[in-house]
């Protein structure tokens, strides 16, 4: 913890809202993860090599497959690669399982420009209404 952060008492935290193993995701998370693969039309030894690369590290077709195995439970994802493989397979489906439940959600480039596009639509409307109040308060 920062000096700058004062300690809240664990009982005052957001999370306490959600009940114990309410973000356990590992099966939703490999469940995804087949899906998003079997979905790509890429080899599995394909995208293992481009995650490589983009990892900077050997990742195997073998550690693949397990990340995606329901019986491997102690096989994860790791954080890094799970970026990778959202652009690899340009899916975000791994992510959302992850976040399920949580209320955030996962948008691609094309749902981020309508977002920031209706941000600005909304910002429009309101600086046209403020306006038209100001016009008016002036007698415009």
């Amino acid at each position: 913890m920062n000096n700058h952060q004062l300690p809240l008492p664990l009982s005052e935290l957001s999370s306490r809202k959600y009940r114990g193993g309410t973000f356990r995701r590992i099966e939703a998370v490999k469940e995804a993860l087949k899906s998003a693969l079997d979905k790509s039309g890429l080899t599995r030894e394909l995208i293992a090599e481009e995650l490589s690369r983009l990892v900077g590290r050997n990742i195997s077709v073998h550690q693949l497959n397990n990340w995606a195995a329901p019986e491997k439970k102690d096989r994860y994802i790791p954080l890094d690669c799970v970026g990778a493989l959202a652009v690899i397979l340009q899916d975000t489906e791994v992510v959302q399982a992850a976040l399920e439940g949580s209320g955030f959600q996962v948008i691609g480039p094309m749902d981020a420009a309508y977002l920031e596009l209706g941000k600005i639509t909304a910002e429009e409307k309101r600086r046209r209404k403020r306006k038209r109040k100001l016009m008016e308060s002036l007698g415009i």
